[in-house]
């Protein structure tokens, strides 16, 4: 069995240009609104040497179901696969997709970026633990609502350990 464990922080209390950049474009992409438009998202915007990190979830039906629309290939490395047009409910282990949706969840219900610290330990892979940092921020559609989350989850100094961890795993998505 994995272990997981969630700590959320105020995004403004991070260290780190990466995050600070992403909360930035984030504001520009609001403008005076309470939230950005999807359609205003623009990648030019954002560090080039995150743009592997990033992962954005369209959210299905007011979050039953969370789609990945963008899977980096930062975590395709450290997965062992491709989630993009999967479900978040793909992942494996089931502690972590549950951790995942949990987050998505919370930014769901805080309509606000988010910046959550993740832990997971055991299973297959024992004794080894994983940490990332994961900013969570929403965009709206056309129509007003929460649609898509755009993530940057930053497991760059753990790399190596996290991809062994996911290698148990690998359903071949």
């Amino acid at each position: 069995m994995v272990e997981t464990r969630l700590l959320e922080v105020e995004p403004e209390r991070a260290d780190g240009a990466d995050v600070a950049a992403c909360l930035t474009a984030w504001h520009q992409f609001r403008g005076d609104a309470a939230l950005p438009a999807f359609a205003d998202f623009d990648w030019f915007e954002l560090p080039t040497e995150i743009l592997p990190y990033l992962v954005i979830v369209d959210i299905v039906d007011g979050g039953a179901d969370f789609i990945y629309r963008f899977w980096g290939t930062a975590h395709s490395r450290i997965f062992h696969q491709d989630f993009t047009r999967s479900s978040v409910n793909d992942l494996q282990p089931p502690e972590i997709a549950a951790g995942m949706v949990v987050q998505y969840m919370r930014v769901l219900e805080a309509a606000r970026p988010c910046l959550f610290i993740f832990e997971a330990e055991g299973g297959p892979a024992d004794g080894l633990n994983v940490r990332e940092s994961s900013l969570r921020m929403p965009f709206i559609d056309a129509d007003g609502n929460l649609a898509q989350i755009v993530s940057f989850s930053d497991n760059r100094r753990q790399a190596e350990e996290f991809g062994t961890f996911f290698a148990h795993y690998d359903t071949g998505a």
